[in-house]
């Protein structure tokens, strides 16, 4: 199926095009298999968009409808397993899901997720800033609440999240710390640990 018209008239809703279809195109690591959005959805995308995926080198191979209102997806693709996760639509459901579509929903409100290497833990944090981290076993562990996740570091083992204008940092298996009050903005934090942040103005 072509994405994009090179003939269009339409230079500028040409370009939106591929920036659109850039955004949300994947190629599993192998490249065997191809995820891609529906085109049609490019100017009305508000809520997400509808995801498939194409085995490549079979021959006659249909492409799959992953889900619809796709705002974020993620494909975990290593030699022993394969495990797409995503949030769909304004309701922020959260699904995990594989190339057979067994789907499994993971939680819902939720605003954004990160995976480890491995996908057998997650991070997520709904919109109402509650962070949770879930394990192999689907225990799942509070960490905060009206919270902002600034960073996530060492494959889920270090979180830098803020709340109440402080700045706080977990580290996997150890209670938080909090590095600093006041802060209006993180600016930068390294793998090394060094943090560039601001200060908020004392009125």
């Amino acid at each position: 199926e072509k994405l994009i018209d090179k003939n269009s008239s339409d230079f500028y809703g040409r370009n939106i095009l591929k920036s659109f279809a850039e955004r949300h195109i994947y190629f599993t690591a192998d490249g065997k298999t191809l995820f891609y959005p529906d085109k049609n959805e490019y100017q009305n995308n508000e809520l997400g968009v509808t995801i498939f995926f194409k085995k490549l080198k079979e021959d006659k191979a249909e492409a799959k409808k992953l889900d619809s209102e796709i705002t974020k997806y993620f494909v975990l693709d290593d030699s022993n397993k394969s495990k797409i996760f995503y949030l769909k639509g304004k309701d922020g459901n959260f699904y995990q899901n594989d190339f057979n579509d067994n789907r499994v929903k993971i939680a819902a409100d939720v605003k954004d997720f990160w995976i480890n290497s491995s996908g057998n833990n997650i991070l997520y944090i709904n919109k109402d800033g509650d962070i949770y981290l879930v394990d192999a076993k689907g225990n799942k562990d509070k960490i905060d609440s009206g919270s902002k996740i600034v960073s996530v570091k060492d494959n889920l083992n270090k979180i830098y999240y803020t709340k109440d204008k402080s700045l706080y940092f977990k580290n996997s298996g150890k209670d938080r710390e909090q590095i600093a009050k006041d802060v209006s903005d993180v600016v930068r934090i390294y793998d090394s640990g060094e943090i560039y942040f601001a200060k908020a103005e004392e009125t």
